[in-house]
């Protein structure tokens, strides 16, 4: 039997150590499980940083917060997370687009309990910077990570033709590549993805880099042309780029 050691988070709040990967949160009446996996061993780690639970089943409040630190050399372009339970097994992918998460450093991501008992974590696959993987891609969420990077690239590039003046080409681009709104952040059913998820995932890269054009401030009648026209070459369904 796995021996437990109560520790005190607050008055309220109680965490039992069941083993490394492994603690128990308890509040009241209400315990949560959380448990992580290690499988298959990616040089990468996740720690709880904070758990908020409510006895109350009538409220939604309750919330983990996790740390996602990258232990290998190189950075981290995207992966997919696996988190499960009793009743809601889910993918969160995240893909770095304007900078890897790079070695040492760490993000925190916000997971909500929906009320289950037991959660595990794990990651399904990893893309580093280099192109180089690991995990073993139960999920396939690669092929949207890879369908998203693919259509930003090459929105980017159509961006960088249609702009006559290449400081103004140059600024658009380097800001593309240095704004936080370059992350993309998806969370949907666990098991193979969605087809016509897949489908829409170059639609959504071209649209996040309209939306970004459009957001800068002052407006320039320059630049929200250059969205307008974007926007009428944006792939619909695995088309062909047009580079008119």
């Amino acid at each position: 039997m796995k021996s437990r050691l109560i520790v005190s988070i607050s008055v309220a709040l109680t965490l039992t150590v069941l083993s490394i990967n492994a603690q128990v949160f308890q509040k009241g009446d209400r315990t949560l499980e959380i448990e992580f996996v290690q499988e298959p061993p990616c040089p990468i780690t996740i720690i709880t940083k904070s758990v908020t639970l409510d006895p109350d089943p009538n409220t939604d409040k309750e919330h983990i917060m996790l740390q996602i630190e990258n232990r290998s050399n190189v950075g981290i372009r995207a992966y997919s997370m696996v988190s499960g339970g009793n009743r809601y097994p889910t993918v969160h992918t995240w893909i770095f687009t304007t900078a890897p998460l790079e070695s040492g450093k760490t993000v925190q991501r916000g997971v909500w309990p929906n009320r289950q008992e037991h959660y595990y974590f794990f990651f399904d696959y990893i893309l580093y910077a280099d192109g180089t993987v690991c995990g073993v891609n139960n999920h396939r969420r690669a092929i949207q990570i890879e369908g998203y990077l693919q259509a930003r690239k090459s929105a980017l590039s159509r961006l960088q033709e249609l702009v006559v003046d290449p400081t103004l080409s140059t600024r658009l681009i380097e800001e593309l590549d240095s704004s936080a709104a370059g992350g993309f952040f998806s969370s949907d059913k666990a098991g193979p993805p969605n087809e016509e998820t897949s489908k829409r995932m170059p639609q959504r890269a071209w649209e996040h880099v309209i939306a970004y054009l459009r957001s800068i401030k002052p407006r320039d009648k320059t630049i929200t042309a250059l969205a307008d026209k974007l926007e009428t070459e944006i792939p619909r369904d695995g088309e062909e780029v047009k580079t008119n």
